[in-house]
């Protein structure tokens, strides 16, 4: 708790041009994602969706971070459909891992994991739609 509230205290003091601004968003939603998942506390997964979506903003197409931002978001947003079956989420982190799979070349390392990512969605959507 009190790691967040300093990362949260951290992220206060950078204005939105600030140059430390986009560490300060990832600190901060890395640090709610791990109590999430060691906690399942649902309201540290919703408090970093926004962020990751202000990371995303920060790191445009082209950025070296774009492709983390994309798969970061992602994956919070398959844990919220998980919690919440909320379609959206998994059709947003659909076009999310698409996104992130086009930037990751072939004999990436992370290839065959983006791929399978994306693939576990398309099914999630194909059963939950019918």
């Amino acid at each position: 708790d009190e790691i967040i509230t300093l990362r949260r205290a951290a992220f206060e003091l950078t204005s939105s041009g600030h140059q430390e601004r986009l560490e300060a968003l990832t600190n901060l939603a890395d640090c709610l994602d791990r109590r999430f998942w060691h906690e399942s506390a649902a309201e540290d997964l919703v408090e970093a969706i926004p962020i990751r979506r202000a990371a995303l903003e920060l790191t445009p197409p082209g950025h070296q971070e774009h492709r983390t931002s994309l798969v970061r978001l992602a994956t919070c947003l398959e844990q919220r459909f998980s919690i919440e079956g909320a379609l959206e989420d998994l059709t947003e982190a659909i076009t999310l891992r698409r996104a992130a799979l086009k930037l990751t070349p072939t004999e990436h390392e992370d290839y065959f994991v983006s791929l399978a990512r994306l693939a576990d969605c398309l099914g999630l959507q194909y059963f939950k739609s019918g």
